[in-house]
């Protein structure tokens, strides 16, 4: 199944290029090509909000090669622990976006 995001953003335009390069390298890593889709965006009292689709393929890579830091998140549900994973991730790699899990 698939995995969905929400994420937000004041500069979409930036943000959305760091997003796909965040999301590029994690493919590379996992081996998992095209493992993800964006939607258009919609804007909303000066935010930017679009929808991120991870593919199976790509979610269970990143579960697998990442599980010692999905882990280190205490206290949640699984998939509330890979949100604040991805959001953690995005924002390392220059990404100012807020994650908010819609579907899993």
């Amino acid at each position: 199944m698939s995995i969905i995001f929400e994420l937000s953003t004041t500069n979409y335009l930036d943000d959305k290029l760091n997003v796909k390069k965040a999301l590029s390298h994690l493919e590379t890593l996992c081996q998992a090509w095209n493992g993800y889709s964006l939607a258009e965006p919609e804007e909303k009292a000066g935010w930017t909000f679009f929808k991120l689709k991870l593919k199976p393929e790509l979610h269970e890579g990143i579960e697998k090669k990442f599980a010692d830091m999905i882990s280190k998140y205490r206290w949640s549900k699984p998939e509330e622990k890979f949100r604040k994973f991805m959001e953690e991730y995005f924002l390392a790699k220059g990404c100012n976006v807020k994650v908010k899990l819609v579907l899993s």
